[in-house]
């Protein structure tokens, strides 16, 4: 139980030593990572749909002819 004790004791004092980031730095990082997920889902999208079109417009004139 004393070894218990002590180890315990040694987890809270390494615990207290860390620094830790403040909340409005890891909300400012997260933030970014949310931002960039989403403009490159915005770009995906993008892409996509001229693609779409594209193929849309080629077979379209494809068959007139």
């Amino acid at each position: 139980m004393e070894k218990l004790s002590k180890l315990f004791e040694e987890i809270k004092h390494d615990f207290e030593l860390i620094e830790w980031p403040s909340i409005r730095e890891t909300a400012k990082d997260a933030m970014i990572i949310v931002l960039f997920f989403f403009f490159l889902f915005f770009i995906a999208s993008g892409i996509d749909a001229l693609v779409y079109y594209l193929t849309l417009i080629f077979y379209s004139t494809k068959n007139k002819i």
